[in-house]
């Protein structure tokens, strides 16, 4: 469940904001995708252990 609600979240943000951003250039949103997906994963595993 905590992945659908991260999914949604962080899709929703990015779309709204590529959505928005006038030069048209994705390498900030891989670059934030990448870092939630590292941070993502070891909160999930953080709590997943308490």
């Amino acid at each position: 469940m905590a992945a659908i609600g991260i999914t949604l979240v962080l899709g929703g943000s990015y779309y709204l904001l590529y959505s928005v951003i006038r030069p048209k250039n994705l390498f900030p949103f891989f670059l934030a995708h990448a870092l939630s997906d590292i941070f993502g994963v070891g909160i999930l595993t953080y709590i997943e252990t308490l």
